[in-house]
C-alpha cells in the first residue's frame, strides 16, 4: 500500500555527507524515536536544531504559510 500524501507542502534538501555521518544515520534508524530513514532522521535533527536556535533568539518563528523560499 502507498504511503499517504503529506498534508504539509515539502520541498527537497540534498545534503552530501562523510562517510561517518552516513554511519551515525543508520544508527539512529535503528533508534526509537528519529525516524525510518535516513532523509527522515536528517529531517527529525535538523528540525530539533531549528527550534533550538528558536528558543534561544537566534531565529525567529515563522508562521506556516506553504509557501517557500523569500520573506514569509
Amino acid at each position: 500500500m502507498a504511503r499517504p500524501k503529506n498534508a504539509v507542502a515539502s520541498v527537497k534538501v540534498t545534503i552530501t555527507a562523510t562517510p561517518r555521518l552516513k554511519v551515525y544515520l543508520d544508527d539512529l534508524v535503528n533508534e526509537e524515536g528519529y525516524g525510518s530513514s535516513n532523509s527522515e532522521v536528517a529531517r527529525t535533527l535538523v528540525w530539533r536544531g531549528i527550534e533550538d536556535l528558536i528558543h534561544k533568539g537566534v531565529i525567529v518563528r515563522r508562521r506556516d504559510s506553504g509557501k517557500t523560499g523569500g520573506n514569509e
